[in-house]
């Protein structure tokens, strides 16, 4: 598991440093103070072998279109998340666990033989929008432990990856609206009910639909989709059960698929009702520590805080931290609460948005 991280020239992070990554994280903190964009560099320092993700949290932000050229009046499609949009100071961002320490550097990228790069990689992905001219910008991930630095390339005809590595710890990033489409819920379903995992999905997801006898594949439109049994005359579509039970879905869904990795999940109390959170919170700890995947998750909510520490401080292991981001004049500072200190929080009563 990641235990410390330090950040370096991200987003609004001049260096932001969390000494004491646990199990399960909670990212509390004041309103654009920086809780999403902290999950942003854990999300690129878990996926450094892939420079794409940074396109990946921009679209998430709306994000989708970008204009490139070589007058000094037009931004560099980078700038966004480099701290004070100044790309002439490398992102670094530092992980270690309990064996190594790893360094991701994320630079703009010069020097690059841009006629090289386009003869010998694939064809552009046109995903992105991406207007003007011929003036080519591209961005490097350098790691510390690998010799060849990954590269993204912007050109009027596209983007292109020089390479894409396989991650050493699988993440996934949940935003604050969850981000399946029908067809991948479908896929993640039929892979653990293929181990025969589906009872633990149907048991978790009775904590907010307790009608639900089981789930099954359909198809709509040619296209797969979850359906469920709640009872009735015929079966519904999972996503027809509300917003709860499909983002709840997705998070249990999600942790089983992802064994020995990390899971990223922005605002996780959205669609859950109070009364059910602390029951959540308890299969969420229970299921990272049987599947081995860290929780990272960012919440507005005191009560979503309350609810988990009720819920964990039962499991036999130290699993929750909160980690609190906070502006302090103009640098921005990150204070861990562990079980011990989080009665001050709620004592307190201190403020998490």
């Amino acid at each position: 598991m990641l235990q410390t991280i330090n950040i370096q020239n991200f987003r609004g992070f001049k260096n932001l440093e969390c000494k004491d990554l646990s199990r399960i994280n909670l990212i509390v903190g004041k309103n654009n103070v920086g809780k999403t964009a902290f999950l942003e560099a854990l999300f690129l320092f878990f996926g450094r072998q892939n420079p794409g993700l940074v396109i990946n949290i921009n679209g998430r932000r709306g994000i989708g279109a970008i204009k490139i050229g070589s007058s000094s009046n037009i931004e560099s499609p980078w700038s966004s998340v480099f701290y004070n949009f100044n790309i002439a100071n490398s992102i670094k961002i530092l992980g270690s666990d309990e064996n190594k320490s790893v360094e991701l550097q994320i630079s703009v990228n010069k020097s690059i033989n841009t006629e090289d790069f386009i003869n010998n990689f694939p064809e552009p992905d046109k995903i992105l929008k991406i207007k003007n001219s011929n003036f080519l910008q591209a961005l490097s991930f350098i790691n510390s432990d690998e010799k060849e630095p990954y590269q993204i390339l912007l050109t009027n005809q596209g983007m292109r990856i020089n390479k894409i590595g396989v991650s050493e710890i699988p993440a996934f990033y949940i935003d604050s609206h969850s981000n399946l489409n029908p067809k991948e819920r479908a896929e993640l379903f039929t892979s653990i009910d293929t181990i025969g995992k589906t009872d633990e999905i149907i048991e978790v997801l009775r904590f907010i639909e307790p009608r639900l006898k089981r789930l099954s594949i359909g198809i709509i439109a040619d296209e797969p989709i979850i359906m469920a049994d709640i009872g009735a005359e015929r079966l519904v579509p999972l996503p027809l059960l509300g917003d709860g039970t499909i983002r709840l879905f997705d998070i249990c869904i999600r942790i089983i698929n992802l064994k020995n990795g990390a899971l990223i999940i922005d605002e996780i109390e959205n669609g859950f009702h109070h009364s059910a959170q602390e029951k959540i919170w308890n299969t969420i700890g229970f299921s990272a520590q049987k599947y081995n995947v860290q929780i990272f998750a960012s919440t507005h909510s005191l009560e979503c805080v309350r609810n988990a520490y009720l819920a964990l401080s039962n499991l036999p292991d130290d699993v929750l931290r909160v980690h609190r981001i906070e502006r302090v004049e103009d640098n921005i500072r990150m204070k861990t609460y562990g079980p011990s200190k989080l009665e001050t929080i709620f004592d307190l009563n201190l403020e998490v948005r």
